[in-house]
């Protein structure tokens, strides 16, 4: 024995019957509606604007998404570009500790020679006269 779901007035309708008529008039009430002028032509094409809004919407946020990817990804590239450049500019200030360091040590050697070729000449000067 079939189990009945709906009872209205003697009939007896299963599920699956119901499912069945709810799709049918899924399916065509929206052409019912046009056909009566039950919706004015203005909220059906409204309706229709709506849905092509909405998949240009969700085309928007599609776009914005890969957008974003492609910014991380330059983000990332960006660090690595700073980071290159960082290790450059301690190269280069290596460099220049290492002039800096040799500089000195040619000023001292400047100096130490001045002050010996100095005492030479003072010396040369009071022995000869």
């Amino acid at each position: 024995m079939e189990t009945a779901v709906l009872k209205e007035n003697g009939f007896y309708l299963k599920e699956e019957n119901l499912e069945q008529i709810g799709s049918y008039v899924r399916e065509h009430l929206g052409d019912w509606l046009k056909q009566d002028n039950v919706i004015p032509m203005d909220v059906y094409r409204f309706s229709i604007e709506s849905r092509t809004l909405s998949e240009r919407i969700v085309r928007v946020e599609e776009c914005l998404k890969s957008q974003g990817q492609l910014l991380e990804k330059m983000l990332v590239q960006f660090d690595k570009r700073f980071e290159q450049v960082d290790k450059h500019f301690e190269q280069v200030n290596k460099r220049f500790e290492q002039m800096n360091k040799n500089f000195s040590h040619l000023f001292f050697y400047i100096i130490t020679m001045g002050v010996f070729l100095s005492g030479v000449m003072t010396f040369y000067k009071f022995f000869s006269v």
